[in-house]
């Protein structure tokens, strides 16, 4: 099985951060599905800021 990490990147312009969002172990198959859950549940954990046009 192979070694999987997943890293979310915020930021903007010329200032971004990158934070670890989850590690596992598993199938190639099983980490697209565990990718695709993260993508749906994953909060930074300083929270976004919500910018008005």
């Amino acid at each position: 099985m192979a070694h999987w990490v997943v890293l979310a990147q915020f930021g903007h312009g010329d200032q971004y951060r990158s934070e670890e969002a989850a590690r596992f172990e598993c199938t190639p198959d099983e980490a697209r599905a565990r990718l695709y859950e993260l993508a749906c549940t994953h909060r930074p954990r300083h929270g976004l800021r919500q910018k008005r046009p």
